[in-house]
Formats: C-alpha cells, structure tokens, sequence
C-alpha cells in the first residue's frame, strides 16, 4: 500500500507551492543566517526547476514578453553577462576570475523570482514574513540591551549578523509598519494603527541609539522624503525634509553619544587624515574606517581613470588593490577587495559599460515599483531608493544580506507589479 500511494503522494504535490514556501523560508531567514538562508536558497532553485516547465509558466511568460517591464529582469541577465565577458579580459588568474563573478550571480535570480510571483497570490504573506522576522530580532536586540546578561552576537543589541545589516532591514521595516498603521487608522482601526506606529518607533530608535549605521543615518532623509511624498504629495515632501534638516538631526544628536562619536570621528577624519591606533571608542573607531573608506575610494578613482571603457576586467579589484599598496604605510597599505561604493565596484570592472547598465536595471526596477499601487509599491519605492543611497558607501549588491534582500525584496514585489500590468493583456 505504501509503494503504491507515495508516488500519488508525490504527484499531488503543487510544485509552485513548494517554490512559494521555500521564497518565504528565505525571506524569514534573511535577517538571521547566511548558511541557513544560503542553503534555503539553494532549496528554493531546485524547487523552481519542475515550475520552470509547467505549461502555466509559459503561458505566463508569452504575457509578460508584452509588458514592458520586463526590463526589471533584463538589465539584470545584462549586467551578468557582460561580468562574464570582463572575465575574458582581467589580467589576473581565473580563480580571481570566478571570485569576482560569483558577486554577479545573484542578479540572475531576479527573473526567475518575477516570473514566478506574477502567478503567485502568496507575496503579501512573504513581506509578511519578513516583518514578522525582523521583529523577533528586533525583540532579541532590545533584550540584549536591556539584559546584557542574555547577549549574544557581535556586540550588545546585534543578536545576529551585523550591525549594518540589521539598521538596514530595521529602516526598511520601520517605514513599511508606519504604512501599515496610516492604512490601519484610515478604515478607523486605531488599535491596530498605534501598535504598528509603535513598532515602527521600536524599529527607528533602534537604529538611531542601539545599533547605528552610518549608511542608514544617510539614506534616512531621503527615505523620510519619499515616504512623505507617497502618503501626503508635495506638502508631505516638504514635512518631511524640513523634519529630517532641522528637527530630527538636532533631537537624535543631543539624545545619542554613541551616533556623535560615530559622526565626529568621520568629520575627524576627513579634516586630518592620518594612521592612528587601534579603537578604542566611537569616535576613533569611526576615524579609521572613514580613512579606509577614503583611501578606498581615492584609489578606485585611478583605477577607473587607467580603463574608463570596459575596465580591468572581472575579479581585477583585489589586485589593483595590492599594487597600489606597495610601499605604502597607513591607511594607503590596505589591501581590500571591496572600494566600498558599488558604482565603482562595476567599473572598475567592467568600466562605463557596465555602470550605464547598473543604473539602468536600478531606473528600471524604481519604474516597476512605481508602476504598483498601494503598500506593495510603496515598500518596493523605498528598497530600491535604499539600496541606491547605501550603494554610494557599500557594495550591497555585492553583500550577501543587503544583495539578497534587495533581490528577493524586487522580485516578489515586481512579480506582483507584472501580475497586476498582465491582466488586461491576458483579456485580450
């Protein structure tokens, strides 16, 4: 009876969703683990494989060849194809090669993540997911703050990952539950709306006095900005930026000293670049890594200058590196593998070319979200925006949780903004 009913078994399983669960453990695990979210990915593709063959899929991709917002996923296969080609050019070994390459593979993901949740109903519950996710974390960060005798992690109020990461997601969240709560108190669910309110001020002073990332404290502004536009046009713009240039800054600064020794040892550094010693506070900490960041970008800006067109090639970045730190002292010795700034993590590989196609798939993926009304579209908006600003000091397409989030983040949401674009065709 057993042989007989388990291939039944077998046969009654919905590959599609199968393929939804497993997006759904990514998403949950993204702000957690990079083994358990890189296994679960793995997962997750395999799934895809008998999607991929369903006759629902390819009727669904004969629609979408018609939207045009199938450049969402275009740009993306573009931009991996010409880091395959940089390989062929790159005058380092090939296993450097690869290296560089292996940055470049998420991207593909994009595509497979918009076709499949153009025919899923289950998007919602993944974004979902993922604020319920953050929020667990963001109750173990505030008990380690609280109890620092039941810290774990990097350092107090970091439970997992780091702390780059977990100001990112935190952000991202805090602006999705103050959406959640206006929608809340419009229909006149006020309980509803001030516990989410309440959520989002959970997530912001975090970010601003447990764990906060410099990045973040950037892209924030600019955050606010677009929020305020999406809820309230023009006059919410103006509130906004008036909020974020006067009296935000002014409260966080005289309320945090961990951010002012963090912003201090930056304009220090700026000021009076030098090598000093190992940190020991906010303020020198933050000094070091800004000279890093300096000297980071100092010397991406030659080795663009030196192959403007098509660059060094794939996985070129380490060794131009630690030429240029020969005989060099300070800051000016590190070698990295990382200029810290995406824009130039393309071109130095793979020069204006590839930037041209960079900035492309990022316009591309803003027009998708745009495109989508609603809560969807709004988060989408605001997680491309943040990973365009954060991309001015970080390679976060290239990072393991920021490039994740940000491909799952633009699939999904795309896959609901293709399905909402593809009804009147399937009509016709």
């Amino acid at each position: 009876m057993f042989p007989i009913s388990f291939p039944r078994a077998i046969k009654r399983i919905d590959a599609e969703q199968v393929a939804d669960a497993l997006a759904m453990a990514v998403v949950i695990s993204l702000p957690w683990s990079t083994s358990v979210t890189a296994s679960l990915i793995g997962l997750w593709l395999l799934s895809t494989l008998p999607f991929l063959r369903s006759p629902r899929l390819q009727k669904s991709l004969s629609v979408l060849r018609y939207a045009r917002t199938t450049l969402a996923g275009i740009f993306p296969l573009l931009l991996w194809s010409i880091a395959v080609l940089g390989m062929l050019w790159a005058d380092v070994s090939w296993l450097e090669r690869l290296r560089g390459l292996a940055g470049f593979h998420k991207l593909l993901v994009i595509p497979l993540l918009l076709v499949q949740f153009s025919r899923s109903a289950q998007a919602h519950y993944l974004l979902v997911a993922f604020l319920f996710s953050c929020t667990v974390l963001l109750i173990f960060s505030w008990a380690s703050v609280l109890w620092p005798a039941t810290a774990w992690g990097p350092h107090p109020g970091v439970p997992a990952r780091d702390y780059i990461a977990q100001s990112g997601e935190f952000v991202l969240c805090a602006f999705g539950s103050l959406h959640i709560a206006l929608n809340a108190l419009k229909v006149r669910r006020h309980l509803t709306g001030l516990a989410f309110a309440g959520l989002a001020l959970a997530f912001l002073i975090n970010v601003f006095y447990v764990a906060p990332s410099r990045t973040q404290l950037v892209a924030f502004p600019f955050l606010l900005v677009v929020f305020g536009i999406q809820r309230f046009g023009l006059r919410g713009a103006v509130f906004a930026a008036l909020a974020t240039g006067t009296i935000l800054p002014s409260l966080v600064w005289f309320t945090s000293p961990y951010l002012r020794g963090r912003v201090i040892g930056v304009v220090e550094a700026i000021h009076h670049p030098q090598a000093g010693d190992p940190p020991v506070s906010a303020a020198n900490e933050s000094r070091i890594s800004a000279e890093h960041h300096l000297s980071f970008l100092k010397k991406s800006v030659q080795f663009i200058e030196e192959a403007p067109l098509i660059g060094h090639g794939t996985g070129s970045i380490t060794e131009l590196y630690r030429q240029s730190a020969i005989g060099k002292t300070g800051a000016d010795a590190i070698v990295s593998t990382n200029p810290h700034n995406q824009t130039f993590a393309v071109a130095i590989q793979l020069g204006v070319l590839g930037v041209i196609v960079l900035y492309a798939m990022w316009i591309s993926h803003a027009r998708l979200m745009l495109s989508l009304p609603g809560l969807e579209g709004w988060v989408g908006s605001l997680l491309v925006i943040q990973n365009i600003i954060s991309s001015l000091f970080n390679s976060h397409l290239f990072d393991f949780t920021q490039g994740w989030t940000y491909v799952f983040g633009v699939g999904i949401i795309g896959g609901v903004a293709l399905q909402r674009i593809s009804i009147p065709i399937r009509r016709n």
